[in-house]
């Protein structure tokens, strides 16, 4: 909500939100999949960009069409990164204080306190997910692993890099070899794709 009575406030317009609303709202409203008039029109067009995981918020926006719907995904899953932050914590420190202390660093970092009024940044949505990967590779749990890390790189093509990163670090902390070879080949294939 905050992210919205900034915008309100100071009558901020972004570009980027701007496109990214219209690509929704033609879609939802007017039937034309992803249609942007801003970059050129004509074309289906994820601005340049594989975001794919915008397919997985249309339905939301069929609910209710409207901009601040980004802000309150956004807020939603950024506030939902705070759980594999504190659990990551106390599995690490044993330590209910030492955990809470981390999530209130993790809300105070810079970064994500402009990601909270930023509101479409794909990266706001590859955050939790790379958090709660991180997290679920910590504790070994290889399903919800690779779950959130396909979530976290389907988000933005950038990101698949950073999950080439979890097959990098698995080989130096010494893991089994799924946890080395999986998110290598799922990083360069969507990478790639």
């Amino acid at each position: 909500m905050l992210n919205s009575t900034y915008e309100y406030l100071c009558s901020f317009n972004a570009y980027d939100k701007g496109i990214m609303y219209q690509l929704f709202h033609n879609t939802v409203v007017h039937n034309h999949f992803f249609y942007s008039s801003i970059n050129g029109g004509g074309v289906i067009d994820f601005v340049g960009h594989q975001r794919y995981i915008f397919l997985l918020l249309l339905p939301f926006f069929y609910i209710h069409p409207h901009p601040i719907t980004f802000s309150i995904i956004s807020s939603l899953l950024l506030s939902l990164g705070a759980f594999p932050v504190y659990w990551l914590a106390n599995e690490v420190s044993k330590s209910k204080k030492i955990s809470l202390v981390s999530v209130m660093i993790y809300f105070l970092h810079p970064t994500v306190s402009w990601l909270f009024l930023e509101s479409v940044k794909e990266e706001i949505f590859a955050l939790p997910f790379l958090l709660f990967a991180f997290y679920y590779m910590y504790v070994k749990s290889f399903n919800k692993f690779l779950f959130f890390l396909f979530l976290a790189c389907i988000c933005k093509e950038n990101i698949s890099l950073v999950a080439v990163m979890f097959g990098v670090y698995a080989f130096i902390e010494k893991y089994e070899k799924k946890w080395i070879y999986t998110p290598l080949i799922l990083g360069i294939g969507i990478f790639f794709f």
